[in-house]
């Protein structure tokens, strides 16, 4: 069974060097450019019954930041069940048990971070 990942990510060449390293894993991925466009993403998601396996999110993000969107996430009955990964550089208040890592992390953490939550 192929998983899917969505990635949650402001900056450009992250995101994308993100999305091209969980594609080449096998990964299914979809990504966001801050939380608002992952909600909307999740709401038509949500929908057609295709939600991901997990959620990749960073913490600084413009329109809507990386707590803004766990904090909402968590508040829908549904969505609120997706295993989240926090990828910051800025250190995460975590009092809700979302594992997080922090940047800059090498090629083989990020992957071996996502298969353990992704299994």
């Amino acid at each position: 069974m192929r998983h899917t990942v969505m990635v949650v990510e402001d900056d450009e060449a992250i995101r994308e060097a993100y999305v091209d390293l969980l594609e080449i894993e096998g990964y299914a991925v979809i990504s966001a450019i801050n939380g608002s466009d992952a909600l909307e993403k999740l709401k038509k998601l949500k929908a057609s019954e295709m939600l991901p396996d997990l959620i990749v999110t960073d913490l600084m993000m413009p329109i809507m930041n990386g707590n803004r969107f766990i904090e909402l996430l968590r508040s829908d009955k549904e969505l609120g069940k997706l295993p989240i990964v926090v990828i910051s550089a800025i250190s995460f208040k975590n009092d809700r048990g979302i594992p997080s890592i922090r940047k800059p992390l090498s090629i083989e953490s990020f992957i071996r971070s996502i298969s353990q939550y992704c299994a």
